[in-house]
C-alpha cells in the first residue's frame, strides 16, 4: 500500500523513456489507480473473471504464487492465460521457502495435514508446489516460461528424512530451488 514503490517504478518507466501518461494523483494508491484507469481486486481467483479475455497487456507478482492455495493454482494459470492479450507476458518472483523458518520446514507435514483448516487458513500458509510442478502448470495452461533467475540453497536446509514422504522422492534438482523469477508469454 506504500505510494513511494510506485512513485519509483513510474520514475524509472519515464527516465527509460517510456510514455506515462498520467501522474496528476498520484499521492495515494487509489489517486494512482484511478489515474492508470485501473482496478485493485481482492476477491481472489474469482474476481478475475470480471476481466475481460485478452485484455491485459502486463501482469506480475512479487512472491504471491506460493501463497495461493494449491486446490486453486491451475484455475490461476488458465485465468491468467485468458485474461492476456496474444504476445502479452506475465512477471512473477516465486519464492518457494516456508515461511516457519525460511527453509522447507513446510514440506515435513501430509498433505492432509499442511491442506487441511488448520495450516491453510494460517498466516504462513504456502501451497507447497514445488519448482518443477509450477513450471508445468504454467506450460499446460497455455504460457511460454523462460526463466531469467533460479535461486538455489547450496544443501537442502532439512535433512531427506524429515520431509513427508511425497518429498523425499523428488529430486535434489527441485528441492534445492529456493525461489525463481519467471516470464510467461502468451
Amino acid at each position: 500500500m506504500d505510494i513511494a514503490a510506485y512513485k519509483k517504478m513510474l520514475d524509472l518507466l519515464r527516465h527509460r523513456g517510456f510514455l506515462v501518461p498520467f501522474g496528476n494523483d498520484t499521492s495515494t494508491l487509489d489517486g494512482l489507480i484511478r489515474e492508470c484507469n485501473g482496478e485493485y481486486l481482492i476477491g481472489s481467483i474469482q474476481s478475475l473473471a470480471h476481466i475481460p479475455p485478452e485484455s491485459v497487456d502486463f501482469c506480475f507478482s512479487q512472491t504471491v504464487l506460493q501463497h495461493v492455495t494449491k486446490s486453486d493454482f491451475n484455475k490461476l494459470a488458465v485465468e491468467l492465460f485468458r485474461l492476456l492479450k496474444p504476445n502479452a507476458a506475465c512477471h512473477h518472483r516465486v519464492d518457494l521457502k516456508d515461511m516457519l523458518g525460511g527453509g522447507l520446514n513446510n514440506l515435513r507435514f501430509s498433505e492432509a495435514t499442511w491442506e487441511g483448516g488448520l495450516f491453510s487458513k494460517s498466516g504462513f500458509y504456502t501451497n507447497r508446489i514445488r519448482f518443477s510442478e509450477m513450471i508445468r502448470v504454467f506450460r499446460q495452461a497455455g504460457f511460454r516460461p523462460t526463466l531469467l533467475k533460479v535461486l538455489r540453497w547450496e544443501q537442502l536446509p532439512l535433512p531427506r528424512n524429515k520431509l513427508d514422504p511425497r518429498f523425499r522422492q523428488l529430486p535434489d534438482d527441485d528441492l534445492l530451488v529456493s525461489g525463481f523469477d519467471i516470464l510467461l508469454k502468451k
